[in-house]
């Protein structure tokens, strides 16, 4: 899927992932960073908590992030 796909992709949380992986990929989130909680995730980009779960989930499956159990997410530092 190309960039300007992932735009055009009606599926919120493809859209909440490419955003997340832009800031990644930018170093706007650096390796070892958190990323916002699952529920402030959820209310900056307006869907339901799941929705930004299954987004960050996304990025766990491309080992961008990482999961620290009772932590919360982090870029991974190989990223």
């Amino acid at each position: 899927m190309s960039t300007s796909d992932v735009h055009l992709d009606p599926r919120l949380y493809v859209q909440i992932s490419a955003a997340l992986r832009g800031q990644i990929e930018d170093g706007t989130l650096k390796p070892g960073d958190a990323l916002p909680s699952l529920g402030k995730l959820a209310a900056s980009f307006a869907v339901c908590r799941q929705t930004a779960q299954h987004a960050v989930r996304v990025l766990v499956g491309e080992g961008l992030v990482e999961l620290v159990p009772r932590y919360g997410y982090y870029v991974c530092e190989s990223s």
